[in-house]
């Protein structure tokens, strides 16, 4: 990777940026299109030293298009805002507000109970954020793959080597990718196809069968982020889309951007 990439946290003082996410799943009798869309803002608050950076990010003007909206409504009002510590490239040491983010938790806890009505309609997994409050690698790794800091942090500004992705809505585990990167004009373009040397060392495909009731192997996974950056190296831009065709119809689509709009 092009080190001259990597962004430095002591040159962004702050920024605004719109997210927006649309899912869509078509297979068999199911058909499922879920759209959000919201802002984020970006703020240092502080130089700790040379190498720290306190930054605070707030999450606004949230718009569902969704059967799962108080579900995203309670995910949304849990981590609206973060106080985070970064290092030089931005990757998060410390979240600092999680004496917040546990009394957030337990508030919507309570509401979920008094209306009894939402009790059946509402997945509580995104509550088990709270057994990660004391384990600071684990919580780390949950916000940096949630909506805003997923695609600020990409394949270009980051240190990682990223050989596999996440699809949480299929299955809680990496796909193994093969990524090729270049830079046309003033954009780099990243794309990544399935690693099936090191996916029949797994048991993905097995489990996608099973899931989903596949009655073959052909399973493709197509992968596309185009991301553009500032002077500084800082994300402008993001375009990141995830596609899972069965039998060379797509089933599964997932497409998150990430726009500068002020800064």
């Amino acid at each position: 990777m092009d080190k001259g990439a990597v962004m430095l946290a002591k040159n962004f003082k702050q920024g605004k940026y719109r997210y927006k996410i649309e899912t869509v799943f078509d297979y068999k009798k199911q058909n499922k299109i879920e759209i959000e869309e919201c802002d984020f803002s970006i703020e240092k608050i502080e130089n700790i030293d040379n190498n720290l950076f306190l930054y605070k990010i707030i999450e606004q003007n949230n718009k569902y298009f969704t059967d799962k909206y108080y579900q995203n409504f309670f995910e949304n009002y849990i981590f609206n805002e973060l106080y985070l510590l970064v290092n030089l490239d931005f990757n998060v040491i410390s979240i600092l507000n999680k004496e917040m983010i546990a009394k957030k938790i337990e508030v919507v806890k309570n509401e979920i109970i008094k209306l009894k009505y939402l009790n059946e309609k509402i997945n509580r997994n995104f509550l088990e954020i709270a057994n990660f409050l004391e384990d600071d690698e684990l919580l780390t790794f949950a916000i940096e793959k949630y909506k805003f800091y997923n695609l600020f942090i990409n394949e270009v500004n980051s240190n990682e080597i990223i050989d596999e992705i996440l699809i949480f809505d299929i299955l809680s585990e990496g796909i193994p990718l093969k990524i090729k990167k270049y830079k046309k004009n003033d954009k780099y373009i990243v794309f990544g196809e399935l690693n099936y040397y090191k996916l029949s060392q797994m048991k993905f495909i097995s489990k996608m069968k099973e899931e989903f009731d596949f009655h073959s192997n052909k399973i493709e996974i197509r992968y596309d982020n185009i991301i553009k950056l500032d002077y500084s190296n800082i994300t402008k831009s993001a375009d990141r889309m995830i596609q899972i065709l069965y039998e060379n119809k797509r089933i599964f689509y997932k497409r998150e951007t990430l726009e500068m709009i002020e800064n």
